[in-house]
């Protein structure tokens, strides 16, 4: 209220009027593209597969790279902040005291597996089974169980078609990381 104060005395100051009127999409691109964020890189794992794991390794308390759609969990880190996520850009944050479900923007995996290893936290990693990536020999010297999931038509579905639309079996396997958390 006190902002909203500041600036009606600023805009009196100036001899400013201000009015609110609609602008139609077509004539403010820029603006509506912004209100329209779809994240391509937001995938939620098959409920079946993240009940077995959270019985194996859980219980999970936070869903690291999620959204309002993907997350398995309540307390979820999202790519853009949404009324319900705890916070954005969850490499920011201490990982440490949490079982970590981590299932990333393939992207970021190099830099996940960095944090793991300077923090020591516990998390089961979710990713593509790439054996020559630096990252993936990194996750799987760190964990101590790894389980390979072989692909099948809904193993991960799209958030950005409301998390139920099927695009067919993977063109790879997936994996999960098991990493215990170290002092």
């Amino acid at each position: 209220m006190r902002r909203m104060r500041r600036l009606w005395l600023l805009l009196d100051l100036h001899d400013i009027e201000l009015q609110a009127r609609y602008i139609r999409s077509a004539a403010n691109v820029w603006a509506d593209n912004l209100s329209r964020c779809e994240d391509l890189d937001d995938w939620r794992l098959n409920r079946d597969w993240f009940v077995w794991a959270n019985k194996q390794w859980g219980p999970y308390t936070v869903d690291r790279f999620a959204s309002e759609i993907s997350a398995q969990l309540p307390r979820y880190y999202a790519a853009w902040k949404d009324p319900k996520c705890e916070g954005v850009d969850s490499l920011t944050y201490d990982w440490r005291g949490e079982n970590n479900w981590v299932n990333p923007p393939w992207a970021l995996l190099d830099e996940v597996a960095h944090k793991l290893r300077e923090e020591g936290a516990a998390a089961t990693v979710v990713a593509p089974y790439w054996p020559g990536q630096s990252w993936f020999r990194e996750l799987e010297a760190l964990a101590t169980e790894v389980v390979i999931m072989p692909r099948r038509r809904d193993l991960f579905t799209p958030s950005r078609l409301g998390g139920s639309e099927l695009l067919g079996p993977s063109k790879w396997d997936a994996v999960m990381f098991f990493i215990a958390a170290r002092p």
